[in-house]
């Protein structure tokens, strides 16, 4: 059969065009997929986010303009971190042309930690947190995806590694939805992991298995990760675009972040939920972040709620913003006390199921903490921070199981927007109620 030159040249355009998306999937990058998900209504305000990101842009992230490196970040969310969990995992991606290849992988235990900040950090930034996050486990304390992504970088590269053109962060709840579309692999010891197990698997299970030798937990982690990686390139094209549609679910709970050192691509990027920016205008925007203080893996079992009502409307507009923390914890069973011990208090063998929890609550940009109280309306013991601008209200509380902790933080605010809010990625989800607001 013969072949015209110019449907010749439609063919190579077709396969440069399956080519790109395939990299942008293994990339663990959405900015196209707009173009296959024309028919998903429910996200449309996603796939506008992504599209002001632009092709320009793509071609940047995927190579098309110099090779890219990039350390991908695989984020333990049972043990909560500002953007979501601690890194558990990395693998160093490199994206040449579209091409994709792992350089490298490992854990936790291979990276280094350091004594003071790497690299110097606002003073916002060093009041509240110090220099914990200059090891790696703390690296990601502040839920501004940029600063974990500048310290993840220059640790990196103190540590002899290769120089990075940007990161991404993804965790096991990414990984359910990929496999949901690609089908399920097969671990290094026989277990079939799918959509459905795999984050109790990688979470939950992996530390009773592998209770007396957590080593070996972690490179089966790594191995599972691999794994599902060659999956999906293995995949097919029309999988490869199922996978882009699956994606915009854990890309709308702040699941896939990414940061990169190109100027004008990071620009595009901090204005989309990529991004994962605390950002400084935001006119109206309010979090609740939990950071895991015990040292364990308790947040697998933390259940979150989120109320936000205005108080009074003149003369000042007062917003009420309330955090309800649930312990669902119902007993160890065969859990080991690496996941429910209490390092804080030097009790590793447990404390009744009880969990510790460093709560940060953030008003909006210009906004003053008008007062905070606990669950019975009593003063609540913390302290008022800023960071970026927004008023941050920190306290600590420790939560026995099936218990809540509840706390209301009130924020003085000179706006009349409708109140956002932004939520944390963990393993259960964040309920969000809006309640009476000014007109």
């Amino acid at each position: 059969m013969q072949v015209s030159g110019n449907e010749s040249s439609k063919k190579r355009s077709a396969i440069k065009f399956v080519k790109l998306i395939s990299a942008l999937i293994l990339a663990i990058l959405i900015p196209l997929i707009s173009f296959v998900v024309y028919e998903t209504h429910s996200h449309v305000g996603e796939i506008k986010q992504l599209l002001s990101i632009g092709s320009d842009n793509g071609k940047q992230i995927l190579g098309f303009k110099g090779q890219q490196r990039y350390l991908l970040a695989f984020q333990n969310s049972a043990e909560a971190r500002g953007t979501g969990g601690l890194i558990g995992a990395y693998a160093i991606v490199r994206i040449d042309h579209g091409r994709i290849s792992i350089e490298q992988s490992g854990s936790n235990i291979d990276l280094i930690n350091r004594q003071v900040l790497p690299l110097s950090m606002p003073a916002d930034f060093v009041k509240l947190y110090g220099n914990d996050p200059a090891m790696w486990l703390n690296s990601n304390l502040s839920p501004h995806f940029p600063n974990a992504a500048l310290i993840w970088m220059k640790l990196w590269q103190m540590q002899g590694g290769k120089k990075l053109d940007g990161v991404m962060a993804i965790d096991p709840t990414v990984v359910s939805y990929i496999l949901r579309t690609v089908g399920p692999i097969q671990s290094a010891d026989g277990d079939l992991v799918t959509a459905d197990n795999v984050v109790k698997l990688t979470l939950s299970d992996m530390y009773v298995k592998y209770e007396t030798n957590n080593l070996e937990r972690k490179k089966a982690l790594v191995d599972l990760l691999t794994k599902v990686f060659a999956k999906v390139e293995a995949s097919s094209a029309v999988q490869k675009l199922q996978i882009m549609k699956a994606l915009l679910e854990p890309y709308k709970e702040n699941r896939i972040l990414f940061y990169s050192t190109n100027t004008k691509t990071q620009a595009a990027v901090a204005k989309t939920q990529l991004g994962g920016v605390l950002s400084r205008t935001a006119p109206n925007e309010y979090r609740a972040v939990v950071e895991n203080v015990d040292g364990n893996k308790m947040d697998y079992y933390l259940d979150r709620e989120i109320k936000i009502q205005d108080l009074s409307c003149s003369p000042d507009r007062i917003t009420e913003l309330t955090f309800a923390a649930k312990n669902t914890f119902s007993g160890k069973g065969s859990l080991p006390n690496y996941v429910w011990g209490r390092l804080d208090i030097d009790k590793p063998e447990g404390d009744g199921g009880s969990h510790r929890i460093k709560i940060l609550v953030y008003g909006p940009s210009g906004s003053t903490v008008a007062f905070a109280t606990d669950g019975t309306g009593d003063d609540l013991p913390g302290g008022v921070y800023n960071e970026r601008g927004r008023p941050v209200f920190v306290t600590n509380v420790v939560i026995e199981p099936n218990e809540i902790a509840r706390v209301k933080i009130a924020f003085t605010t000179y706006n009349s927007d409708y109140p956002e809010v932004v939520t944390q990625p963990l393993i259960l989800g964040t309920k969000v109620q809006i309640g009476k607001v000014c007109k």
